[in-house]
């Protein structure tokens, strides 16, 4: 991706808008207790974390597929919360697949941490286990799979295959306010997984509430080495000049090299 032009004064001040206090929900953590004890229903979940939210704008709903799996691929904005951002992506979603709010498979990063102390080793440990735990109850609607692999994994591409449900990804790995770099070999995975990838932008805006646009499913490169790149061009077409100013000469390449006037 082509260096861009340092974030002027203008464009830190236009981030702003997308930088909110993030509540901290309790109906939503009851309801998550609750369900990860129960029924384990994501809908219920995902209905009692948007239920403080406003879902102001959804755009590009026809490009969701209307029956079959399919892969959502979102920026993984937190202007708001990480939280927010699937609940938002999925509700919207859900507005053309219904079925997608409980058949859904959320792919989640998994760190390993180096813990140093004998204290924070036990604590590191005891919380690891209730995490496992936890998911270990969510296992249908939840997949891990390593952070910090520098390829593809083979045995992440497996799993994948397994299940045939809707999929829910953030390419990126990290959270941040604006869209960063995709993570090597997510074009890649994505492509490999022989569903549609529909690339998701998603953003919170002080005045407006959430917004969500869904792209077309991506026709992918013949050259693997591409695919990230093609990917983020994707994703970032769909979001606010300011969220995603690191892609906006790229896009202006990519734009009048594929829809000239």
């Amino acid at each position: 991706m082509t260096p861009a032009p340092a974030l002027s004064a203008d464009r830190m001040s236009a981030l702003t808008a997308y930088i909110g206090r993030r509540p901290l929900k309790p109906r939503f953590w009851l309801c998550f207790a609750a369900e990860t004890l129960g029924g384990r229903s994501v809908g219920r979940v995902i209905h009692a974390r948007a239920a403080s939210e406003s879902l102001s704008k959804v755009e590009g709903l026809e490009n969701v597929p209307a029956a079959g799996e399919f892969i959502l691929a979102a920026n993984h904005f937190s202007g708001r919360a990480a939280y927010d951002t699937t609940a938002m992506a999925l509700l919207a979603a859900s507005r053309s697949r219904p079925d997608i709010l409980d058949r859904v498979t959320m792919v989640v990063g998994q760190h390993q941490m180096f813990v140093p102390s004998r204290l924070r080793r036990v604590v590191i440990s005891q919380t690891r286990r209730l995490v496992d735990w936890v998911f270990h109850r969510w296992r249908a609607h939840a997949l891990r799979i390593p952070l910090r692999n520098s390829e593809p994994s083979p045995v992440g591409l497996r799993a994948w295959r397994e299940r045939r449900q809707p999929v829910f990804v953030f390419p990126e790995g990290r959270a941040g306010v604006t869209f960063g770099k995709i993570r090597r070999g997510a074009g890649r995975w994505l492509a490999a997984q022989d569903m549609p990838v529909v690339p998701v932008g998603v953003w919170w805006e002080q005045d407006g509430g959430w917004s969500v646009c869904f792209g077309a499913p991506i026709p992918w490169t013949h050259r693997l080495d591409l695919r990230d790149v093609q990917l983020g061009l994707e994703m970032a077409a769909l979001l606010p000049e300011a969220l995603a100013f690191d892609w906006q000469l790229d896009l202006a390449r990519w734009r009048a090299a594929h829809h000239p006037r």
